[in-house]
């Protein structure tokens, strides 16, 4: 689906009124079940749970039993009551952005 959020916005949200966050909730998940992935979508000329079923429900791995290690390991602060230096960030006048985009010199 190339545009998710405009057809959620306009085909869920807009014209609704929800009591709070348990009761969007339940209207997204009936919206969903009974609407949006039964409809037989433009580009595909089928359901979307039906393609899901027939297709990708079958390459879905289970999930890892154990936590992902991270790749960048995470240095500690060398004490818990030192706070981590911040980042340094150079200050330059707008005139340097100008000359370096090709503008003003």
């Amino acid at each position: 689906m190339e545009r998710p959020i405009g057809y959620v916005r306009q085909s869920f949200f807009y014209g609704r009124h929800f009591l709070n966050d348990a009761d969007l909730n339940a209207q997204a998940l009936s919206w969903v079940t009974h609407k949006a992935n039964r409809r037989i979508h433009r580009t595909t000329g089928e359901a979307p749970d039906t393609r899901f079923l027939r297709g990708e429900l079958a390459t879905l791995q289970p999930l890892a039993r154990t936590a992902y290690r991270g790749v960048v390991a995470v240095q500690e602060p060398a004490c818990a009551t030192t706070p981590a230096p911040l980042p340094q960030v150079e200050h330059r006048p707008l005139s340097v952005y100008g000359r370096l985009a090709g503008g003003y010199r």
